[in-house]
């Protein structure tokens, strides 16, 4: 049985913890509001800088010791937001330090070949994992895994255009689909793929709930017809304030945070590559790097 700690992308940041004894899965959230650390700009002071890492520091320690007393194997995963911020990267190795935890920062590709651990991806299949601070891309071609990581995310695109909380209006779309048809599409390869995995962790629940609680039922059998993003970006999202999303997702309602640039990023992805399937997943990298030390990931 493993217990993993894992930074999970697209929110604020939140801390998962993950228990898992024999791929029975249990998951906990814990907000931990890092997402400013993250910014490029100079806006954030030295108190607030000092309030969020003691925040996450409190957190953190909280979680893990409510499992000091068990049986547990401890091992930590991070991500994106811990190669950006060589203080998050200290925080989070005292804590691992402190409940003698092994930890791995993981490289993007180690992100990528651990995601695509959960699935027999065939070459029509592309594997896009989005978060706060990167994008990856996975993709097989004669067999081998193919790999690419973008910086760019629904942090980044917040920092960029949302900095001062400005709505998701048209002004504000059109500046954000421009600035990733920049960032991603002016060195990359043009193939065609059939269909997108899309993940970074609840991606299906999120869906689920989002066509369900719409009304617009758009779901079907955990996949979608690709040209529905647009109608879900125009009829849900835009011109929307952040608070009025929360309904769609109530397990999860600080998942919509970033849900809207997430939705965008996916948007660029599946008429780029002409991609005609959605296929949301909640399978995520704590649970590839989990299958991948038990043997039970899928054959390359």
């Amino acid at each position: 049985m493993y217990l993993i700690l894992e930074q999970v992308k697209l929110r604020p940041c939140y801390a998962k913890l993950m228990i898992l004894g024999n791929l029975q899965k249990k998951t906990e959230f814990t907000n931990v509001s890092i997402g400013k650390l993250l910014s490029d700009n100079n806006k954030i002071f030295n108190d607030e800088k000092y309030a969020i890492l003691n925040d996450f520091n409190e957190k953190i320690n909280g979680l893990m010791e409510n499992f000091q007393d068990t049986e547990l194997e401890f091992k930590a995963i991070a991500t994106e937001a811990f190669r950006k911020s060589h203080e998050l990267e200290d925080a989070l190795y005292k804590v691992t330090n402190k409940f003698s935890i092994d930890l791995e920062i993981l490289t993007p590709r180690r992100e990528c070949e651990l995601l695509a651990a959960n699935f027999n991806l065939t070459e029509s299949d592309l594997l896009l994992d989005i978060g706060g601070g990167s994008i990856n891309t996975i993709y097989k071609c004669k067999g081998m895994l193919n790999t690419h990581c973008y910086s760019l995310g629904a942090y980044v695109l917040h920092n960029l255009f949302q900095s001062n909380g400005e709505l998701f209006d048209n002004a504000i779309y059109t500046a954000m689909d421009k600035y990733i048809k920049k960032e991603i599409f002016s060195s990359i390869c043009h193939r065609t793929f059939t269909r997108v995995v899309v993940g970074s962790n609840q991606m299906l629940s999120f869906f689920n709930s989002l066509s369900e609680k719409t009304g617009l039922n758009f779901m079907r059998n955990d996949s979608f017809d690709a040209s529905f993003i647009n109608t879900l970006i125009n009829n849900v999202f835009l011109d929307r304030k952040y608070e009025d999303l929360f309904q769609y997702f109530e397990q999860n309602p600080s998942f919509m945070y970033g849900a809207d640039k997430m939705l965008l990023i996916l948007e660029n992805f599946v008429k780029f590559f002409d991609i005609k399937v959605i296929s949301p997943t909640d399978d995520g990298i704590a649970l590839g790097f989990v299958k991948t030390c038990l043997n039970l990931a899928p054959l390359s």
